[in-house]
């Protein structure tokens, strides 16, 4: 009847209904997917910390637990120190800005004088005060605090230029001077803490390892692109733990090691052999060791190995050179000198009858005698020292 015919009628266009969104369903799912598979890439982030619109002041934590709360302290600069020049924290800020800009005052002559202290300790491997991280009252005292004044002002006057800084310090009389011993000096000042010669330093790890790949020709100049999170794609399928070991093939990049990825409690053979400084805390002054780890290396490490093999590579490359030529090449590319003539004659020497390679067999090819050649002057230490 008339009612059947109304309900099949009913039927049939909820079905229509129900297939139009079935199929509209389908197709954004497809849109999904495809999304999905062809995702934008992610922006840049950084960490950064911006104010509250009403700021709050904290309760102290009794003996540190956060559940254990005491009175409520206002902010405001420490009373027990005197810190001229600091402006207290309003009630609509929370303080910051002012820290920041009294750090950063040019009334503030703590901040420019443990800057240029720290760039002194990296180009001559003493600061002015032997203490970087403490210029308090229990850290060092100033082996020349008048010169730390001088430099320290003449930073600010220059719009604490770092260039200008450093270009001051390296261009002196003092830093220039050379690494000879005097036997009077010596004795008198054996630290060299008066700057009456340049001491020899060893290099970090950083710069030590693009060294030897500038030498190799592995070294790719520019600058890595993308943040340092981008870096991370070096370590793929590893899942990161206290046990996790990354190999030397997973931390090689072409670039300079300022740009290697660090992750915290876990670092490269090579930079953890190498006094590295502990990514987990704050460190003014490296470690300076000499252990046994550091030889073995050099001597049997892949990657060594594998510079020095790159090096041979590049010298015999040079079909028309001699290999006396080729000796010369490789002081001046490593050294910045010649090698004196006894020095030629060793290495020639070595070429003929060349030691045992440390790779557990003995190849007599001609790039496997320069690959022996080139790991000794990489191992050597005036490569690894500054003199």
């Amino acid at each position: 009847g008339p009612d059947k015919e109304k309900l099949q009628a009913s039927i049939d266009e909820m079905e229509k209904v129900i297939k139009d969104w079935d199929d509209r369903i389908k197709k954004m799912e497809k849109e999904l997917l495809a999304l999905q598979d062809n995702a934008p890439a992610q922006p840049e982030y950084a960490m950064a910390v911006r104010e509250k619109s009403e700021p709050e002041n904290c309760r102290i934590h009794i003996r540190g637990e956060i559940a254990t709360l005491g009175e409520r302290v206002n902010r405001g600069n420490l009373r027990f120190l005197d810190l001229p020049n600091l402006k207290p924290a309003t009630d609509s800020a929370s303080g910051r800005m002012q820290l920041a800009n009294w750090l950063a005052s040019d009334r503030n002559p703590l901040t420019p004088r443990v800057f240029v202290n720290r760039v002194w300790q990296h180009l001559f491997g003493r600061g002015l005060v032997s203490t970087p991280d403490d210029f308090g009252k229990m850290g060092a005292r100033p082996s020349h605090p008048e010169l730390l004044d001088h430099v320290a002002a003449e930073f600010v006057e220059n719009g604490w230029s770092i260039k200008r800084l450093i270009r001051a310090i390296v261009s002196s009389r003092t830093y220039q001077l050379g690494s000879q011993v005097s036997q009077v000096n010596q004795e008198r000042d054996p630290e060299n803490v008066w700057l009456w010669r340049m001491k020899p330093r060893r290099l970090e790890v950083e710069p030590f390892r693009d060294s030897v790949m500038s030498i190799s020709g592995q070294l790719d100049r520019t600058p890595f692109t993308g943040s340092v999170v981008a870096g991370f794609h070096l370590f793929k399928d590893v899942e990161f733990n206290s046990a996790t070991k990354i190999s030397g093939e997973q931390m090689e990049i072409p670039h300079r090691s300022v740009y290697l990825p660090v992750v915290r409690g876990i670092l490269p053979e090579m930079l953890d052999l190498f006094d590295f400084a502990d990514p987990s805390s704050l460190v003014g002054t490296r470690d300076e060791t000499t252990v046994p780890a550091q030889s073995l290396f050099l001597m049997n490490g892949e990657w060594i190995i594998l510079q020095a093999r790159a090096t041979a590579g590049r010298l015999l490359a040079e079909t028309s050179w001699s290999d006396e030529e080729r000796i010369n090449w490789l002081f001046e590319s490593a050294f910045g000198r010649l090698p004196a003539k006894s020095e030629i004659e060793r290495l020639t020497g070595h070429l003929r009858v060349p030691e045992e390679l440390l790779e557990a067999k003995a190849d007599t090819s001609e790039l496997e005698k320069w690959t022996s050649v080139c790991q000794t002057i990489i191992a050597s230490s005036e490569l690894r020292f500054v003199r």
